[in-house]
C-alpha cells in the first residue's frame, strides 16, 4: 500500500505560490532599480527605500596556501534538502528549498 503524506501536495502548491510572488517582487524591484534613484519613494500605505550598501569582505584566497589548507580553519557545513519530484503535470514546482546548518562547537546552527 502507498503511503501517502497528506502535506507533500500543499507543500508544493505553496512553493509554486512562492515563485511566482518572487517573480512579481523582482519585476517590482527592478523598478526601483532602473531609475536609479536612491532614497525614499511613496507609496499610499508603504514607502520603498532604495539604499546602496559598502561592505567589506575577507578574501581567504589571498592567504598562504598552507593555512587555506590548515583543518583548524575549517567549518564543517551540513546542507538539508526538500525536493518536490513531480509525479504528473500537476505539479507545478521543480525547485529545491535548501537548508544550510553550520556546526559550531557541536551545535548545529
Amino acid at each position: 500500500m502507498l503511503n501517502l503524506h497528506p502535506s507533500a501536495d500543499r507543500l508544493a502548491t505553496i512553493r509554486s505560490r512562492i515563485s511566482a510572488l518572487k517573480e512579481e517582487e523582482a519585476r517590482l524591484r527592478i523598478t526601483f532599480l532602473e531609475k536609479g534613484d536612491y532614497g525614499l519613494h511613496p507609496g499610499l500605505t508603504c514607502n520603498v527605500i532604495v539604499e546602496r550598501e559598502e561592505a567589506h569582505e575577507f578574501d581567504p584566497s589571498r592567504l598562504p596556501i598552507e593555512v587555506r589548507l590548515d583543518p583548524r580553519y575549517w567549518t564543517t557545513r551540513f546542507r538539508t534538502q526538500i525536493n518536490i519530484q513531480e509525479k504528473s503535470s500537476s505539479c507545478e514546482w521543480q525547485n529545491d528549498d535548501v537548508i544550510d546548518l553550520v556546526e559550531q562547537g557541536g551545535v548545529f546552527c
